[in-house]
């Protein structure tokens, strides 16, 4: 049969394989062609209408039988077996639908398998199953209702899509990129008619990731019709979190695909942009806490936000943190536009805190209409470096910045201005900046113009500069820095030096050529440049950089008429903006022939220097920077300098005259070589010289040497025709301009030396004759001093002794600790102490380091003079001392002294008037005893007690005589002649306090004292309470030419207030009133 029909089904071919028994028709087999598929039958059909048979259809095509249907999304191909029961006008089917290659629209079936049963009225598909890319389609049960009536078929599915594969997904798509995750169609549900129907699903997607962008989790409804429209309730929105963040989504697709959608982050929670954006750390380091509401409008092709809400709670970018802000962001396809928006620079408390601001407003996107204008207020530089992943200097840069900048599209780069820039609270390194302000900055293209840079620095420094630069590849540049009134002393944070430094300074330098080869042009002044107590008049140099060196010329330094000159040069590697160690230096300094006042420069301590007195020097740098090689020479002489030692808030004192300065010292490759250093003497300037013992002492010494030549015009001597009483010779080997071998000889002949508190601590004067010989040998820091010296004519003077209120503070440990092994010894050197002259022989041998000096095997030999003791003259007789010192035990001593005096009083034993001879021994024996228990014990003939020999150096049968008043004169006379008699010591205080306690107790007096030092008055003062309230005292300078004393009467009416009568030598009468209060 061809072209047969049934209803409004067509069969192009049918043929059959039939036979007739009983009524009914048995099917062997049947075949017919439709349009559709390929259908195949066989079973029975009964002719009063009952069928049964066993069909099968073929190659269905199901894009031709949707058309049918007039779904015409509906694509794909199937294959259908089953059973046909029922009748002509009611067959029902029961069957397995196999489908391939299935579609509806865009959305495919790699394979569906389903159970089928239905009749003309309704048709339900049950345990639909397939593989979707390749999710499970499962749990699927699909009823349609009236299929004769077509496209308006109403119908019923729910079921499931699960593990949908995104990354199979986005290659049967074609996607570009890598992506992946899975995502599953939950409560699938479709309804209504065929033509129209209505699909909702909530679905969930799980670990997607795709375009650099990641999401871990993502859940939401959708509501969606074969009309192509979609949505998304409020009430159930699309949720998507990554890491910590959380965005909704609701809102409507039209079917004319136009958008309404919200898209906000959810309530209490942010959107970070490091959960979704990938940041390379090296780049930036974000740390970030958002939120947003965007209302996306406008056709899917082409989405636009409007005044969508863009907030920051907390940025943290590359360590610095911002926040809070917000602004108006409006997106389109054709750009990105900013408007106001705010940032704060993170801050937290009042509005004082919140100066820190960054307002953004203008066009971002695209770039051929890139338009930004960003307000910088306060903003710290060190947090704008860090933005910018801008190394940090080696010393700190600080400051807040404020600026207006302004973006514009350009080529090759945008072109940026800046109107005004100003730097606040400013500081680099240790120098503060009070201000820096920027007229304009312009990058156009490639060209960089900066207009009226200004600094202002403390002291009322300013620089100023302007140019331009080009930063194309070996562009141009040309940039002016100019300054006035430098305070040098802003030099003093950046360098470690000892002393403070001073005076002002001008700077002008221009900058050309280009970036690889800059050409540096300029100068510096400086005027009263001062360097601790250094200071000259003037220094300047030129200053220049071109092709790869850099130059100092025309350095010169100026000092009372006096000048040095010098010049540099050095090689830089610019690429690398580094002095490379094997580059090729050379440098030199000189100074010709300049007077030797000149070296006030380098210390007060020079007080005078004669006429004749000159330096030079000349030192040349070569080599290279690892490897400097140093040549030159100094040459000094002078016949006479004298050195002062400092003295607070006035000159330094005149102290030490060196005559016949002669020195000669060359610098060669590491080492420095003593050619000669001569001086023919260290002794007192003529005008400190005295009358007396010293001074005669001094003038002998000098007479004693080889005569200097006649004076030249203007009374000076020659100084180099002086003898070489000390002579210096040998090197010195350096390392690195250190110090590092010693090999020096220093030799004393008859040298002499004279200093004035020698000690820094006691005010002893020291003179000497010296003679020997000492080696400085080995390695630095710690060379060996070796040889040995004596002393003749030497002479300690110790009247002046003062000891210490406290201990001297511990010394700073120099950079050099020297060893020793010195032998040194003096005969008959002089010793003078307060009521105390002697001579004694000296040796000992200094051993240690000059932080751990050691004297070992010292001894002193008391070889003639003498000393006062109270009233009497005792002479030495002999005295031997051993004494050692090292600093953990301190001074140890061992040794006695013997004296000897004639006295003359009354025997206690016969009441006769007799004269006596006195030995007295002197134990020293420290620390065991120390000093200030010095004992004294007495032999005297005839025989007396020590107590008794005491009591005839005080006269104590005297001054009880004069306390009981057995005496004619009257008590004040008395006073006056005993106190006249009265003689004391200084030499050791702990000879004097006790004759001064004995003699209190003994007299009952409530005051005794006694007051002496050597070749000065003794004064001796005495007082006593008579009756309450009532005092009387008496002073008396017992040993000066022209007696001086005092008697006093004072009587106390109140506490601290009293009426006195005093009168005095020359009968003076003096009534008053004192009184007394503490504060």
């Amino acid at each position: 049969v061809t072209d047969a029909a049934w209803k409004e089904w067509q069969v192009a071919a049918l043929q059959a394989d039939c036979t007739y028994r009983d009524g009914h028709v048995e099917v062997h087999g049947a075949h017919a062609r439709a349009p559709e598929a390929l259908l195949t039958a066989h079973g029975s059909v009964h002719l009063e209408g009952r069928l049964q048979l066993q069909v099968a259809a073929s190659e269905v095509d199901v894009t031709a039988l949707a058309r049918r249907f007039k779904v015409d999304k509906l694509r794909g191909e199937a294959h259908l077996r089953g059973e046909v029961t029922g009748t002509f006008s009611e067959p029902a089917f029961r069957g397995e639908l196999a489908a391939y290659n299935l579609a509806y629209g865009e959305d495919r079936l790699e394979m569906l398998r389903a159970n089928v049963e239905g009749d003309l009225n309704q048709v339900r598909i049950e345990e639909c199953q397939g593989l979707y890319l390749p999710a499970q389609l499962g749990g699927v049960v699909a009823t349609l209702h009236n299929p004769r009536a077509g496209a308006e078929a109403e119908i019923e599915a729910a079921g499931a899509v699960i593990g949908i594969d995104l990354g199979r997904l986005s290659k049967r798509f074609n996607l570009e990129g890598d992506w992946g995750g899975t995502v599953d169609v939950e409560e699938l549900a479709v309804t209504g008619p065929l033509n129209a129907l209505q699909i909702e699903a909530f679905l969930t997607a799980r670990d997607l990731h795709g375009a650099g962008y990641g999401i871990d989790y993502a859940s939401g409804r959708l509501i969606a019709s074969t009309d192509g429209a979609v949505e998304v309730p409020q009430e159930d929105p699309f949720t998507v979190r990554t890491g910590e963040s959380e965005v909704q989504l609701w809102g409507t697709v039209s079917a004319e695909r136009q958008l309404d959608l919200m898209v906000a982050t959810a309530e209490g929670k942010s959107l970070r942009v490091e959960d979704i954006q990938a940041l390379d750390p090296s780049v930036i380091a974000l740390k970030s806490r958002l939120g947003m509401a965007l209302h996306v409008t406008g056709p899917v092709t082409a989405p636009e936000i409007k005044d969508g809400d863009l907030r920051v709670h907390e940025l943290v970018v590359n360590g610095n943190t911002f926040g809070p802000g917000s602004g108006k962001v409006h997106i389109s396809k054709e750009s990105v536009r900013v408007d106001h928006f705010v940032l704060i620079g993170g801050q937290k408390g009042g509005d004082a805190d919140r100066r820190e601001q960054y307002e953004v407003n203008g066009t971002v996107w695209p770039r051929e209409e890139l338009d930004i204008t960003a307000a910088v207020v306060a903003a710290p530089i060190a947090k704008l470096m860090d933005l910018g992943r801008v190394p940090h200097p080696p010393f700190p840069v600080e400051g807040r910045l404020t600026a207006l900048i302004k973006v514009k599209e350009g080529e090759p780069r945008p072109l940026v201005s800046v109107n005004r820039l100003d730097v606040t609270e400013g500081r680099v390194g240790p120098q503060p900046i009070e201000t820096l302000t920027v007229e304009g900055v312009e990058l156009n293209k490639d060209d960089l113009v900066v207009s009226k840079l200004t600094v202002a620095l403390p002291g009322g420094t300013t620089l100023v500069g302007d140019g331009s630069a080009s930063l194309a590849p070996n562009g141009p540049i040309e940039f002016n820095v100019g300054a006035d009134q430098i305070d040098l002393a802003l030099i003093q944070p950046w360098v470690s030096l000892g002393q403070e430094i001073g005076g002002t300074g001008r700077l002008r330098l221009e900058v050309s050529g280009t970036l690889n080869e800059p050409v540096v042009a300029g100068r510096v002044d400086a005027r009263s440049p001062r360097y601790g107590d250094l200071q000259i008049d003037a220094i300047g140099a030129d200053l220049s950089f071109r092709d790869h060196v850099a130059r100092v010329t025309n350095l010169l330094v100026e000092k009372a008429g006096y000048s040095a000159s010098g010049y540099a040069e050095l090689p830089v590697d610019w690429d690398k903006k580094r002095v490379a160690p094997d580059a090729a230096i050379r440098a030199q300094v000189r100074l010709d022939k300049q007077s030797l006042n000149a070296l006030s420069l380098f210390t007060p301590r020079i007080v005078e220097v004669s006429k004749d007195g000159y330096a030079s020097a000349r030192l040349d740098v070569a080599g290279t920077l690892a490897d400097p090689k140093l040549n030159g020479n100094v040459v000094v002489q002078c016949n006479t300098l004298v050195v002062g030692n400092p003295r607070p808030g006035g000159e330094p004192e005149r102290a030490l005259m060196l005559r016949g300065l002669d020195a000669v010292l060359r610098i060669e490759d590491e080492r420095i070589v003593f050619e000669r250093v001569n001086v023919a003497s260290a002794a007192k300037p003529k005008e400190l010289e005295e009358p007396g013992t010293l001074g005669r002492i001094l003038r002998a010494l000098r007479t004693s040497r080889v005569k200097t030549a006649k004076a030249k015009s203007g009374g000076e001597p020659e100084a180099l025709k002086t003898p070489e009483a000390l002579q210096l010779t040998g090197s010195i080997s350096l390392n690195r301009f250190l110090p590092d071998q010693f090999d020096l000889k220093l030799v004393a002949k008859e040298f002499e030396f004279w200093e004035r508190n020698l000690s820094g601590q006691f005010q002893e004067e020291v003179a000497f004759r010296l003679n020997g010989a000492v080696a400085i040998q080995d390695r630095w820091p710690s060379p060996l001093v070796k040889g040995d010296l004596e002393l003749q004519h030497a002479r300690v003077d110790m009247q002046k002794y003062q000891a210490p209120k406290e201990p001297p503070p511990p010394r700073e440990p120099l950079a050099i600790n020297p060893r020793f092994a010195l032998t040194l010894k003096s005969r008959e050197a002089e010793v003078l102490a307060a009521r105390t002259k002697a001579y004694a022989n000296a040796s000992l041998a200094i051993r240690g380091s000059l932080n751990e000096p050691q004297i070992e095997e010292g001894s002193v030999g008391l070889v003639r003079g003498g000393v006062n003791v109270s009233t009497a003259y005792f002479r030495i007789k002999e005295g031997e001392i051993a004494f050692e010192m090292d600093p953990r035990h301190g001074l140890s001593a061992l040794g006695q002294i013997e004296l000897a005096t004639h006295l003359r009083g009354k025997n206690p034993r016969t009441g006769k008037e007799e004269s006596f001879a006195v030995e007295a021994h002197v134990a020293i024996d420290i620390p065991n005893a120390p000093e200030e228990q010095v004992q004294m014990e007495f032999e005297a003939t005839p025989y007396l007690e020590n107590d008794q020999v005491w009591s005839l150096l005080m006269r104590k049968d005297v001054l009880e005589g004069i306390v009981a008043g057995r005496t004619d004169a009257s008590v004040e006379d008395a006073l006056k002649r005993e106190a006249a008699n009265l003689v004391a010591t200084a030499l050791q205080p702990s000879l004097v306090e006790p004759v001064e306690r004995a003699v209190a107790e003994m007299l009952g007096l409530n005051e005794f004292s006694i007051r002496a030092s050597f070749e000065e008055p003794v004064e001796v003062q005495v007082g006593k309470h008579l009756v309450k309230g009532l005092r009387v005292s008496y002073t008396r300078a017992v040993s000066a030419r022209e007696a001086r004393y005092t008697f006093k009467v004072d009587y106390e009416v109140l506490n601290g207030v009293s009426f006195s009568w005093m009168t005095d030598q020359q009968s003076n009468r003096t009534l008053g009133l004192e009184a007394g209060f503490q504060f």
